[in-house]
């Protein structure tokens, strides 16, 4: 808003500025893709420590937090699998199709809470859906990879149109 208001007070017209603002979105950026199923990007430490608070916010509109999580391998992984489990009940580690990405099994040795390895994302993701009731959230967080293909594989398990 500062660089709209620095450039109209230069003479440049922003028409709609308002109304695009409204219809901006940032899929996979707290993104909810089902009623219990939140998608978030939070791909390195400084974007996992963004997201806690946002799911603290509503974390008390849930029974449990289930996290479906697979980050790269450049990224602060201890760091940020500590952080997941400072809101998750269960973690579910995954493997994102990258050549970077971190193995689940490293992952899981630094995290002290409740957790599983399941290598491919389309079946850690229906792993946490059978886990989760309708009380549940089921969290997918880390590698933007892996936000992709959890957004793909809800797709085909619910037939959602690719709008979604």
């Amino acid at each position: 808003l500062c660089t709209i208001d620095l450039l109209e007070s230069m003479g440049f017209e922003m028409k709609g500025r308002i109304e695009g603002l409204r219809k901006a979105s940032w899929p996979g950026r707290l993104q909810f893709i089902g009623k219990n199923v939140l998608v978030d990007g939070a791909h390195n430490a400084a974007g996992m420590a963004a997201l806690l608070p946002e799911i603290k916010k509503i974390k008390h509109q849930y029974r449990k937090i289930l996290a479906v999580v697979g980050i790269l391998s450049d990224k602060q992984t201890e760091t940020m699998v500590n952080a997941i489990s400072t809101i998750s009940d269960h973690i579910i580690f995954t493997k994102p199709n990258s050549d970077r990405a971190s193995d689940p099994s490293d992952l899981q040795k630094s995290c002290m809470i409740s957790h599983e390895v399941i290598a491919e994302p389309p079946k850690a993701l229906q792993r946490a859906l059978s886990l989760a009731s309708k009380e549940d959230l089921v969290l997918v967080t880390g590698s933007l990879y892996l936000i992709g293909e959890i957004i793909s594989a809800y797709r085909v398990l619910n037939a959602l149109p690719s709008g979604n």
